[in-house]
């Protein structure tokens, strides 16, 4: 058909679009969760290397992972605490892979799903055009219904592998939200490491 090279350019142009919005957003979303991630490893580890260096007395180090440790009695000079802080360093790297990992697979496949809508979108507005010659369009036509049917498909796949993923992800980016929004609250007046902390938890999750 005449309108062949035409529909070709304009669907990569659409598949272009959306593939340049999901690298963006798997950018900001490699981007919170490696904030997130470093603040709680480095704001830890470079406050007690700091300290030690002082020479701080009666300091107690802070972990990646604050909580009261069942070995505080043992002292500062226990080695659990280099075993805790390197276990949260490990912790923290797993979690951050698995999030970033997770979503990015998620919102691909969503970004895709999107082109391919506005792409069938593409083809139904197309389908009166004049480059689409009178009697090939039954034929044009049986196409689109095609396309329809394998979009809904594949949509219906992503949708049937995530959802209830996505609806307990969904639950608990809200129990974040309040928590956040709580732990904020104090932390702009009292702590600021606390506020940048889940002011980046915050967009996480809003990027969710």
């Amino acid at each position: 058909m005449p309108i062949k090279t035409t529909l070709k350019k304009e669907i990569n142009a659409i598949m272009e679009i959306n593939w340049k919005q999901a690298r963006g957003q798997l950018l900001f979303t490699l981007g919170t969760c490696v904030c997130i991630m470093s603040n709680y490893f480095f704001y830890a580890f470079f406050k007690n290397l700091y300290n030690h260096w002082q020479g701080t007395p009666n300091y107690v180090y802070i972990l990646p992972f604050t909580g009261y440790p069942m070995f505080l009695h043992k002292g500062m000079a226990s080695p659990y605490y280099a075993m805790d802080m390197f276990f949260g360093a490990c912790s923290l790297l797993v979690a951050g892979m698995s999030a970033i990992s997770f979503q990015g697979c998620f919102l691909v496949l969503c970004k895709h799903s999107c082109g391919l809508v506005q792409v069938l979108c593409l083809l139904l507005k197309r389908s009166t055009s004049t480059l689409v010659p009178k009697p090939q369009r039954v034929e044009y036509l049986r196409y689109c219904i095609v396309q329809h049917q394998r979009t809904l498909e594949f949509i219906s796949e992503v949708n049937e592998l995530f959802r209830h993923i996505c609806l307990s992800q969904f639950l608990h980016s809200l129990a974040i939200y309040g928590f956040v929004l709580f732990e904020m609250n104090f932390g702009l007046e009292s702590n600021k490491i606390t506020f940048i902390r889940m002011f980046n938890v915050f967009m996480c999750c809003y990027n969710r």
